[in-house]
């Protein structure tokens, strides 16, 4: 998802977020319906002899969760994009750390390519930095547009007040 904010006349900032089917309230109720479901199917199981349904339920369960709580980690990087006067900041927030990268908004370039997948890069004195990796192929697309206006909206209004 790409919201974008407008500060004042040479202020853009983009959040691009992934999207999220499932809440962490939604995927809690949805682990703990599947395992009460999944509990008395194997108590029902156990009480007609297989002893092993209990073990494979947990086992299974456990899978699972696992398998959520390592989607939600990947879905839990966020990327900020902040374009004014000064500068092309971009952080990228993932695990709890904050990496950062800052351009000049004058010099550098936005590459976009769309050939195997769609790619959005700015890049600058040999520095690259790819914006929007989690992002579906027609955000990307869209990402690649919206930043182009935005770049070109900062560097006029940046010359404007060069000059004036």
């Amino acid at each position: 998802m790409i919201v974008e904010r407008f500060g004042g006349s040479n202020t853009h900032e983009f959040r691009l977020i992934p999207n999220r089917s499932l809440s962490s309230r939604a995927r809690g109720m949805f682990l703990f319906v599947l395992g009460t479901v999944m509990v008395v199917v194997a108590a029902v199981s156990a009480s007609q002899g297989n002893r092993y349904a209990p073990a494979f339920a947990v086992l299974h369960l456990a899978l699972v969760a696992g398998c959520f709580a390592a989607v939600a980690r990947r879905l839990g990087i966020e990327e900020r994009i902040a374009l004014d006067g000064d500068a092309v900041v971009v952080e990228r927030l993932a695990g709890g750390g904050v990496q950062s990268v800052r351009f000049h908004p004058y010099w550098v370039r936005l590459e976009t390519e769309s050939e195997p997948e769609p790619r959005v890069v700015l890049a600058l004195h040999g520095r690259r930095c790819e914006v929007g990796g989690m992002l579906g192929a027609a955000e990307r697309l869209e990402l690649g547009i919206r930043l182009r206006h935005a770049l070109a909206a900062c560097r006029e209004s940046g010359s404007a007040g060069a000059n004036g």
